[in-house]
């Protein structure tokens, strides 16, 4: 396999996972909202913020 094939197979592998992940939260948020009696806009707020936090956190590391 030339680089070229690697790269592309890695960002593929990537796209996937990041498609997968997406889904998922949106699940996650329909879910959480409902349960919740909340927005679901303020669930992924409030996601998102947390997210946030960590990487921050983490470059920092």
């Amino acid at each position: 396999m030339n680089e070229s094939e690697k790269l592309k197979d890695s960002f593929s592998k990537f796209l996937t996972g990041w498609a997968l992940s997406m889904a998922i939260l949106d699940d996650y948020v329909e879910v959480i909202s409902k349960l919740e009696g909340v927005e679901p806009s303020d669930v992924k707020n409030r996601i998102t913020k947390s997210a946030t936090e960590k990487f921050d956190k983490a470059k920092d590391l």
